[in-house]
């Protein structure tokens, strides 16, 4: 068994997209030792970090990198993680298939709801329950059509078009094929 660490670039492609994402954090003070915490993690333990993106989005695409004869399972009690298809284990124990059409339908619900924690808004106030009472019969919908009806949602409450993307587009983790690692360039979701 091989395993890797993944870690988060000090630069976030996601505050391009919304200069205020996680500005929340701003005032809260890092620990004194994540800078020798991390270099310990990049020699000791298979630690990976890609320019520009969170830890989310290297596991995001890790996990659905096609391989051959290898299974890969990420570990994590990250809500955002069932928002990608993949093997998930929140508790290390068990492991959880997550099929394209559920994640794509949990990252419409994120899109909705937005993540307080991660400093973006979705719709005001919108939370959990609401976003899946808003999307329940769409769970077995194709991405794009289920993207239609958040669109809808989003104007019916006032909210422009680019704004919906704008949400989209942070809460999206990234998969396979949307980051260029030679580069470090991402490609943003839109269908």
């Amino acid at each position: 068994m091989i395993y890797v660490v993944a870690l988060t670039d000090k630069n976030n492609f996601r505050k391009d997209v919304l200069p205020t994402y996680k500005s929340n954090r701003k005032e809260k003070r890092k620990p004194i030792v994540l800078g020798a915490m991390r270099e310990h993690i990049m020699k000791k333990h298979n630690g990976v970090m890609w320019a520009n993106l969170e830890a989310d989005d290297v596991m995001g695409i890790m996990a659905t990198e096609p391989t051959v004869d290898e299974e890969r399972i990420l570990i994590s009690i990250d809500k955002d993680m069932r928002t990608i298809p993949c093997n998930l284990s929140q508790d290390g124990m068990t492991v959880e298939q997550i099929p394209e059409k559920i994640a794509n339908y949990n990252f419409m619900i994120q899109t909705i709801m937005g993540d307080k924690t991660d400093g973006y808004d979705g719709i005001e106030g919108v939370g959990i329950k609401t976003a899946e009472k808003l999307l329940l019969k769409y769970t077995n919908c194709k991405l794009s059509d289920i993207w239609k009806i958040v669109k809808g949602i989003y104007k019916e409450k006032g909210y422009t078009q680019k704004e919906a993307l704008q949400q989209a587009r942070v809460a999206h983790i990234l998969r396979h094929g949307e980051y260029n690692k030679k580069t470090g360039k991402v490609k943003l979701w839109t269908i």
